[in-house]
């Protein structure tokens, strides 16, 4: 009878290197069923995290609605509704400007009547007092143009002090505004002689973005103040397609300037010229 042959330590060795192709099954088969279980724990892990995520976010929705919601109601209180609906027909109401040599005198008597109402008898406007000072830059803007149309491009709530009692806005709007042979003659007598830039301002309407900050009294709903801005030289060379045209327009001063204190020091130095 044939004797087995002992396994050598080579043999089981060799045996540890290669192991048969059921193990090599096995294994594969476990590395499987770990990594596939392993894709459902992060699957059903990462669906737990966008239902809660969701949830989340519903949740602020709904929390940022009611307290926008109680916010608006505080305004109203306020009276923030109020001056909004006010300042809104205060530019409807001035939206092609103001002349008291109107065709239309009804008009007129709206627009001073609610000017009168709108505006605080302490109003400050662009650090001078007084509605009559409002009134009057509406006259100089528009006895200074062809036509006037301002548009309102927004207002937002700056703040409501309880401490000086004041309700704060930022306005801004566009003013269009036609230019003529007066307009030329009036806002810039020294170039009245150069036909390319008259031609290239007669006739044309200046686009004018302008900005103000208002203040109003939280008790009496009336404007307090009011501080305008408008960048008269970014218009002028946008409408002119030229710095250089722009900088001899405004007598080498290319600076952000208030239009309505442009026409205002324009008007004063009519008025002293008149006068001697």
């Amino acid at each position: 009878m044939a004797r087995s042959r002992p396994v050598s330590a080579a043999d089981s060795s060799m045996h540890k290197m290669h192991p048969s192709p059921d193990k090599v099954d096995a294994r594969r088969a476990k590395r499987r069923a770990r990594s596939m279980l392993s894709q459902r724990r992060y699957r059903a892990t990462q669906k737990a995290s966008n239902t809660q995520l969701q949830a989340d976010v519903e949740l602020l929705e709904q929390t940022t609605v009611r307290l926008e919601a109680h916010l608006s109601v505080l305004h109203d209180r306020r009276g923030v509704g109020e001056c909004v609906a006010a300042m809104r027909e205060y530019v409807r109401l001035f939206e092609r400007g103001y002349s008291p040599a109107s065709q239309d005198p009804r008009l007129t008597q709206r627009q001073v009547a609610f000017l009168n109402n709108f505006v605080s008898p302490a109003l400050q406007f662009d650090g001078e007092g007084g509605a009559d000072v409002m009134l009057d830059g509406w006259i100089k803007l528009t006895t200074s143009f062809g036509s006037v149309r301002n548009e309102l491009v927004a207002i937002d709530l700056l703040s409501v002090n309880d401490d000086d009692n004041t309700i704060r806005f930022r306005v801004a709007a566009c003013l269009h505004l036609e230019m003529n042979a007066s307009t030329v003659q009036k806002l810039f007598p020294h170039q009245v002689h150069r036909a390319s830039l008259v031609a290239k301002l007669v006739g044309k309407t200046l686009r004018l973005d302008a900005g103000a900050s208002v203040a109003f009294d939280a008790t009496t709903k009336q404007m307090t103040r009011l501080d305008c801005e408008s960048n008269v030289a970014a218009a002028l060379v946008a409408q002119l397609q030229s710095i250089e045209d722009a900088v001899e327009a405004l007598q080498g001063e290319l600076a952000t300037e208030s239009l309505f204190g442009r026409l205002q020091q324009l008007t004063l130095e009519e008025t002293g010229t008149n006068d001697s």
